[in-house]
């Protein structure tokens, strides 16, 4: 009679969709709140109500999975140590743990959570796969922190839409994102206009976003995330970059979840799939990333496509006829806003943002070859506007080339070439070998360059590379090497022990010209004190952007991304004489606009008083490609 019960519950159980707990167990690492303080105003952060936050996360987590597993043990991330993952199947990380390591900024160093030796399965919710796993090489980078609340491109035959936990794919047509239809367009692609998406939250409101009550989800860049055995790509999902931006996948043993929001909010579907995810992430256990990435935004060859493409006339029209659009814009909102004021009439937020502008320089359209000589200077001195040139550059060239040593841009490597053999051949190593043999210097420093390893003699490395041949592939990502496909057959510490090359920082100077920006630091800060002609004191904040980023100026309340505030810090005997004098920006196409180039934000003064002034800053750098990390410093100067 109980074997019959038990086979009626089951039944019961698969009929309805629900499913009995799974026998797993999980550390759920908590911390993060279900509002988000970088979307907040500087000062409008309440520290109650954000350790409230945090508390009622933590339990909605714990309930749900408590609800499905049958060993769940919460902490917070300020009690967390990695051993302590050692004693469960899956450690779901929302929440940041305590560096072991500081990383120094300066020089584009992250603080470190997790050691090397960190080989437990590990699930990793919204941008805590950046902030935990970037000091591992971490393929789950910070792409962009812009993940609606829709996966696409999902694997449907893919285990975590499959099982244990049931998942409804029902899927609903919805637009293709502007951002993704622009990418593929550079990319010699096309996308439909509408595609099925799988809901799988609520989405967010313009007041939660305006507010911070929301916690937005992240994804990751797509540039040779499968170019090493250790990674897949499980689902996109709509946000503000490419179709192919990665939402939910995996490297090694780091699973990422890019969907952050609440359980509770949540769709069904979520909800499973995110269960699914623990359950199948805790079969990794034991492994380690294999091809590192430490440069988190190295070029890889999958985007030249985007690269020709932006050599041609069709980019530099494009670019022209944004700029006279905007132009366009502005001036018919400002039109209206004139008149509606003259009547007395209420504006609209993006209204009341252009009536304040101050005035801007006509839109003056670039000729090709003065786009062409600004992109890159040293292609132009060579191919001039002949657009088929560059084309025929990149195709011809693409299988010798690398990055340069910032990782950004790629370069021909001229050994490489010299041997007419495509650096992700390994008919490379083979000759670089012979050369090495021939006592031609070529060859070691070839085997050094694209591998681990230092071997002294050529018998060495034939050795090595005879015994390993089968297990061996190579990555962009992973630094453009050949590695061996075994958990620690790949020591990318000896590159941390070799010189580096000088890395410019972003200084903070009281020179402006001495400001150097590139893409590490594509922003640079400096502050200096200002006699009027009244005599009365500015403090003056420049900030210099680099080529082709900008940071956000006003926000959309549609748009998740970071905008730029500034708050004063003025000693006894001095404070405000009125508000910031504000620069010009640059509009989109909605209330959201930007600040480029060089700009200046100057606060004038009052009072006798001594000392320093400051201005605490926080913004967002990001391109057409990639968004930085939020930046918060404080730039000072002494009155």
């Amino acid at each position: 009679m109980k074997r019959l019960f038990s086979l009626i519950l089951v039944g019961m159980l698969a009929v309805s969709g629900l499913s009995a707990k799974v026998k797993l167990s999980v550390l759920y690492v908590g911390g993060t709140a279900n509002m988000d303080p970088m979307l907040m105003a500087p000062g409008s952060v309440d520290s109650v109500a954000l350790a409230a936050s945090v508390k009622e996360r933590m339990a909605h987590f714990t309930k749900f999975l408590k609800k499905n597993f049958t060993n769940v043990k919460l902490i917070e991330g300020k009690d967390y140590t990695p051993e302590m993952s050692a004693a469960y199947d899956v450690t779901v990380f929302d929440g940041r743990t305590v560096p072991f390591r500081k990383g120094d900024r300066m020089k584009g160093e992250r603080d470190s959570y997790l050691p090397e030796s960190f080989d437990r399965a590990a699930v990793m919710i919204g941008h805590m796969s950046e902030d935990l796993g970037r000091s591992l090489g971490n393929k789950n980078d910070w792409y962009c922190l812009c993940l609606d609340n829709y996966a696409l491109g999902m694997k449907n035959d893919h285990p975590v839409f499959n099982g244990p936990f049931k998942v409804d794919m029902t899927t609903e047509m919805h637009p293709t994102a502007a951002p993704a239809l622009e990418v593929a367009e550079m990319m010699g692609e096309s996308l439909p206009e509408e595609m099925p998406m799988l809901l799988m939250h609520s989405k967010w409101t313009e007041e939660e976003i305006a507010s911070g009550s929301c916690r937005i989800g992240m994804v990751s860049r797509p540039g040779g995330y499968l170019d090493s055995p250790d990674t897949e790509v499980i689902s996109g999902g709509l946000c503000g970059k490419s179709i192919d931006a990665v939402a939910i996948g995996r490297h090694g043993n780091l699973f990422h979840f890019g969907f952050a929001a609440d359980p509770e909010r949540l769709t069904p579907a979520g909800q499973a799939i995110l269960l699914n995810s623990i359950v199948y992430a805790s079969k990794f256990n034991g492994q380690k990333p294999i091809a590192r990435k430490m440069k988190e935004g190295i070029a890889t060859r999958d985007h030249l496509p985007m690269t020709k493409w932006a050599c041609t006339r069709k980019a530099n029209d494009r670019i022209n006829e944004q700029e006279l659009t905007f132009r366009q814009m502005i001036d018919s909102v400002h039109a209206v806003a004139v008149e509606k004021k003259a009547k007395g009439e209420e504006l609209t937020m993006s209204e009341a943002m252009y009536l304040d502008m101050s005035q801007m320089p006509p839109v003056v359209k670039k000729s090709f070859g003065q786009y062409l000589k600004e992109r890159n200077p040293k292609l132009y001195e060579v191919f001039g506007t002949d657009e088929a040139a560059y084309a025929n550059y990149y195709d011809k060239n693409a299988p010798y080339m690398r990055p340069d040593l910032r990782g950004y841009e790629l370069v021909i490597d001229p050994e490489v070439r010299a041997l007419g053999i495509p650096n992700n051949d390994i008919r490379l190593l083979d000759k670089a070998i012979e050369l090495m043999e021939q006592g031609d210097p070529d060859g070691k420093t070839i085997l050094e360059r694209y591998t681990l390893k230092r071997f002294a003699t050529p018998a060495e490395w034939r050795n090595w590379l005879d015994t390993n041949r089968p297990k061996m592939f190579f990555t962009e990502a992973g630094g453009y090497l050949w590695l061996v496909n075994e958990k620690d057959a790949n020591d990318y510490s000896v590159l941390a022990t070799e010189t580096a090359p000088a890395q410019a920082a972003a200084p903070v100077s009281a020179n402006n010209d001495n400001l150097a920006t590139d893409k590490d630091n594509p922003v640079a800060l400096a502050a200096r004190i200002d006699t009027r002609a009244d005599g009365k004191k500015e403090y003056v904040l420049t900030m210099k952007i680099h080529p082709g980023y900008h940071i956000y100026a006003r926000l959309d309340p549609a748009d998740p991304y970071i905008l730029t505030t500034i708050e004063m810090e003025y000693p006894a005997g001095v404070e405000a004489d009125g508000d910031m004098i504000m620069p010009p920006f640059q509009p989109t196409s909605n209330a959201t606009s930007y600040y480029v180039d060089t700009v200046e934000f100057r606060q004038p003064l009052k009072g006798n008083g001594k000392g320093e002034v400051g201005a605490k800053i926080r913004y967002q750098a990001c391109d057409h490609s990639e968004c930085k990390l939020p930046v918060t410093t404080t730039v000072k100067a002494t009155l």
